[in-house]
């Protein structure tokens, strides 16, 4: 179940505020002996707040947090589209092993509404650019993959959503540059080093800062990627490269909470 956040923060004050009271009330119903006259000791005793009783209200409070909302709340998401995943360097796109032919980029969709990519702007640093030129929709939650070439055949047997041109993947440092039609940033990742040869690189969780990405001496080793919010794929798709497009990064990913959840 999904609520407005102002209303789901409203909603648990109160209901916090009930199980407060209520926990407060059935501390009052206990029965205390009358204090002796000129004894204050026990009406001061009374009168003391219990902190047991807050405690088990403030649990109860949790319960009731969970009950509502079981999804685990996240971090805002960085950009309203994210590059999600890179693949600079195939080795299988085709029989002779064509680099260019099997590269491809993964954007993601964290909203709850449906985005038209047509006139959205793929660039790099220097002279790279593309506009995609037709309506390509990016459903909430859901995946797209931009190829630089679009059949499987030639590929290394990605399915593709759109094939664009006049964009290349450099295997030793680039950038990918994300803008909407009025030419303002949506998304930008910048890499520098050598890329993983045969394998993506992929956001380890779409909540993740993606805008710079170091890659190690040893990019095609896993652990080489430890506490990076990249890492390097170990799913075989197709004619045996490794990388997840149009899916989750399931081979790299990492959860992560909003510390204030």
């Amino acid at each position: 179940m999904k609520f407005h956040l102002a209303s789901r923060t409203t909603l648990l004050s109160m209901l916090f505020a009930i199980f407060l009271v209520a926990g407060c009330a059935q501390e009052a119903d206990v029965s205390v002996e009358p204090a002796e006259q000129g004894d204050i000791r026990g009406a001061a005793a009374a009168a003391s707040p219990d902190v047991g009783a807050i405690e088990e209200a403030e649990s109860s409070r949790a319960s009731v947090v969970r009950a509502l909302d079981p999804t685990p709340c996240t971090l805002p998401y960085q950009s309203a589209i994210v590059i999600n995943e890179i693949f600079a360097d195939p080795v299988l796109a085709t029989e002779g092993g064509a680099d260019a032919d099997g590269e491809w980029i993964e954007l993601y969709n964290p909203g709850d509404a449906p985005v038209n990519l047509a006139g959205y702007k793929l660039s790099d640093q220097g002279t790279d650019l593309h506009i995609i030129g037709s309506n390509i929709i990016i459903a909430p939650k859901g995946y797209v993959v931009l190829c630089r070439n679009a059949d499987p055949a030639l590929n290394g047997g990605v399915t593709c959503d759109y094939q664009y041109l006049f964009f290349f993947l450099s295997n030793s440092g680039d950038a990918v540059i994300l803008k909407d039609p009025q030419n303002q940033i949506v998304d930008q990742v910048v890499y520098s080093g050598v890329a993983p040869s045969g394998a993506s690189i992929s956001l380890r969780n779409p909540y993740y800062d993606n805008a710079t990405i170091e890659n190690p001496a040893n990019p095609n080793d896993p652990a080489s990627w430890q506490g990076k919010t990249f890492g390097v794929s170990t799913t075989p798709f197709g004619n045996g490269d490794k990388g997840t497009p149009g899916a989750p990064n399931s081979d790299v990913w990492e959860n992560i909470e909003d510390p204030v959840c």
